[in-house]
This record gives C-alpha cells, structure tokens and sequence, in this order.
C-alpha cells in the first residue's frame, strides 16, 4: 500500500530532478510523521524539502531553518513571524502552513502546501532550454496573476518585499483539470495558478510606521529599500513586480543599478530593446526610483501593464526556438554546460528568513582595444596604437548574473547578457579547471559540483573586430 502511494505521489509532483539526501541532512521531521523524500532547495537561511504526511496522506514542503541561523533572535523570530502571517492570511494565493514546530536539537521549522508545478524560476529555467520567450497572451496571464496575488496582500496593508521568480509558486491544487506538464511551454499551463512564497521580508504595514531597514534582493529591491531608515510600503512591490515582468519578456535579468525617472534612464542599463515600447513605457513607469511617481496600486500598474500588452497580442508572431542547446563535457570535480539559451537570472533555490541577494550581478571590466600592427618590409619600432572608443567603437560587455552560493550537489545557474560581443570563449580555475571553450550570445551557463571550494568563471567576449573585454563571476560551492 505505501510503495503505491509514494509512486503515485512522485508522478504527482514535478520535483523528480530535485537532489537526493545527504548523511547528515534530516529523514522526518514531527517525530516520523512527515517523512522526507529528497531536498527541493537550498538558500543562505534556509532548507527545504519535499515530505509526505503520513497521517494526512499528502505531500508537503517542510522549510528548515538553518543550524548557522537557528539561533540568532532576530533570524528566529523572522521564521517565526513569517509562520503566523501566513497562517492569519489563510488565502489560495498565499502559500498555506500546516505546522510549525521544532527538531530535536531545537532547529524551527515550517510544514507547508506543497508546489506541485515547482516555481515560476524553474518554469522560466525550462523555458530558456526549450529557446521559447513568453507572447504577450501568456504575459497577461502572468502579469494578472502576479497582480491579483499582490492585491490580496496589498489590502490588507501588507508588503511582501521580496518579489522575485524563486518566491512566485506554481501549483494545480484546487484546481479541476490541470494541463500535463509534459505540454506545450508555457508560464502557466490551463489549470495551473500562481502562490506567493517566502513572507519572511513582509512587513505588516498596518501596525507600522513604515520605517524600517533595507532588504530585499539586487535587481528587484526598489532603491528606497536599500536605504537604512528609508519608508516602505505596497508600492515597493511594484516595483519588483516591473523588475520580473521586464525579466520574463526579454529573457535578461534586471540591472541592479537601473534607475528610470520620470521615464528617462538615469543609470545602470536601460530596459532591454527587444521589449515593445508601449510596454517599456508602463514597466518604466513602475521602475521609478520615486515611489510618488510610480502607479500607486497594484491594480493601476496592471491596468497599464495590460493595456500595453493587449496591444501586442494580435500584432506578435508566435515564438521561435533560439539557436539549439549545446552542452560540454563534464569534470572530475563536477560539471558545466554551456545553454544556448536566452539570459534567465536564477537565484540560489529555497527561502530565506533574513534579507538576502541572492541573485548578484558583477559588471564586466574591459580590456584596452588595440590594433594589430601593420605589415611592413622593415621592423619598427613605433608604439603601439590604441583605438578611441566612440559610440561607433563601442567595446564588447558582458555581464554575468547568478548564484554566490551553491550546495555540493546542486545544479545551478548563471545568465550572461551582453552587448556587441559575436563570440567568446570562457574558462573555470579552482577545483575545477577548464579553459577556452567557446560561447556565443546568448548562452548561459549551468554547472553542477561535488566538492566545496571558490570557483572563478571568466568569460571573454569579443566583437567582429576582434576588440575584447572579460567578466568575472567568484561563487563559492559549500
């Protein structure tokens, strides 16, 4: 009878690549009633894993503090609050607790409804595999959904402060009939909806003044977030929620140093181009470093939002695949692979209970462009001539954008967009050594280890003139 279940239950969920248990990593939690299947993710605060309830007969998702943080007040007592604000809220659009309790060497944790179609960071993962970008009908579904979660969190004076595509769930509970996952990609297939995950940065605004300490994560934090002492409320998250929709139409993550006023860009990389101008005009509009300036509800922004894609929908052409996916070898230590694929940012997977960046972008560092020396029948001695860099010489850039951290064991990934660059080729040095393979644009970069150490991934990017400038990412596996 239980070898029934669990098969039945494994073909359920869509967490069958997650990884496996190691020594040390907990069995069951609750004194064996919800045993553990395997780990789901892993962030800076926090564990999570997939579980059974044994005496419910459902799969769950058990969030574990972790043992560095486990006994900090302030971390604990956010893991804590976060338990009773989802618990109050009790709503289909907000992930549900169904207990709260502690191991035995006392470690909290969370027992909680199970994703069963995993995170909008996964789905958007296998949409850059597949080389599909969203149409604008599917960005309506999203941007609805998104807005309709966050106005239920909005009335009732809370804002949630961390949006990002790793805190937005994918599930079909609830719901009558539910596409198979094996369909054609999609944001959300028909029968699936959206949860929001991960409360441990909401603010309860009603019982506030609204003051508080920056937190969030880079790329999605609205600039008052960032500033100790600065006022927060809903409208932040409407500028998340902009940050994820201009990720997910154009493939790019966002530029943690983007700032728009009054629609104009004042720093950090403009929204990409291959977003349509009626919707870079709302998105902007959401993106302004002044929160006064920015739609002042959930509900305008997505009436802007909408409005501008629903000009789109009969004028887009169905999506085409990219070029195809390329894969490398694998290392002794571990293993990487180049995706052909468009740029998605993944963040390190699991919650956090405590202000994270996950997601960290390092900008590229160019090199000097030189000319090659001319032919000549005689040697000389003249100095080496440098070419200006104008706006017609514009240097190759390259930006790579991922995961600090990494679990032994877990497949991560990191993004790179670029601009003028036609080729490149990139290498690792620590415990892993690999040097120039090549990548071209476009490509992003998956890898998987299995021993701890601090990796450095340089990727060199060269345009048709053969100009070149390199970008560094360090990221340490534990």
């Amino acid at each position: 009878m239980t070898g029934d279940r669990n098969d039945r239950d494994d073909r359920q969920d869509s967490h069958d690549g997650a990884p496996t248990l190691v020594p040390g990593e907990p069995r069951s939690f609750g004194g064996g009633r919800y045993i553990v299947r395997k780990r789901l993710g892993a962030g800076n605060f926090a564990t999570v894993y997939l579980a059974y309830d044994e005496r419910l007969d459902v799969p769950v998702a058990v969030k574990l503090l972790s043992d560095r943080w486990s006994w900090e007040p302030e971390v604990r007592g956010r893991f804590v609050q976060e338990a009773r604000l989802l618990r109050s809220l009790n709503d289909a659009r907000v992930v549900q607790i169904r207990d709260i309790a502690e191991t035995d060497d006392g470690r909290p944790y969370l027992v909680m409804d199970l994703a069963t179609r995993g995170t909008l960071e996964q789905r958007l993962v296998e949409l850059a595999q597949r080389g599909v970008r969203p149409d604008a009908k599917q960005l309506r579904t999203i941007a609805a959904a998104m807005a309709d979660s966050l106005g239920f969190l909005h009335e009732r004076r809370i804002a949630h402060r961390d949006i990002k595509p790793s805190n937005l769930l994918i599930t079909t509970a609830g719901a009558a009939t539910a596409a198979p996952e094996t369909g054609p990609p999609m944001l959300l297939r028909p029968g699936e909806r959206l949860m929001l995950g991960d409360l441990g940065l909401a603010k309860d605004l009603t019982f506030d003044s609204g003051i508080t300490v920056g937190v969030g994560t880079a790329g999605y934090m609205a600039p008052e977030q960032s500033l100790a002492g600065a006022k927060i409320d809903t409208r932040t998250d409407i500028y998340a929620a902009s940050a994820l929709l201009a990720q997910i139409a154009s493939g790019e993550p966002p530029d943690p140093l983007r700032r728009y006023s009054n629609g104009t860009i004042q720093s950090g990389r403009p929204l990409p181009p291959t977003i349509p101008a009626q919707l870079g005009r709302a998105l902007g509009h959401g993106l302004d470093t002044d929160p006064a300036r920015r739609p002042q509800t959930i509900e305008q922004w997505h009436a802007e939002v909408d409005q501008a894609l629903l000009t789109l929908v009969d004028a887009e052409p169905a999506a085409q695949p990219s070029h195809p996916r390329r894969r490398l070898a694998g290392v002794a230590a571990g293993a990487i692979a180049v995706l052909g694929v468009a740029g998605v940012a993944v963040a390190t997977l699991g919650g956090t209970a405590a202000p994270t960046t996950a997601t960290t972008t390092t900008v590229a560092t160019t090199t000097t462009p030189t000319t090659a020396a001319p032919t000549t029948a005689a040697p000389t001695t003249a100095a080496p001539t440098t070419v200006a860099v104008t706006a017609a010489t514009a240097l190759p850039t390259a930006i790579i954008t991922g995961p600090t951290e990494i679990p032994v064991g877990v497949q991560s990934w990191w993004s790179v967009t670029s601009s003028n660059a036609t080729s490149g080729t990139w290498s690792l040095t620590g415990p892993v050594q690999l040097g120039d393979a090549s990548w071209l644009p476009g490509d992003s970069f998956q890898g998987t280890w299995n021993d701890p150490g601090v990796i450095t991934l340089t990727l060199t990017v060269f345009d048709d003139a053969g100009h070149s400038s390199q970008a560094t990412f360090v990221f340490t596996v534990v």
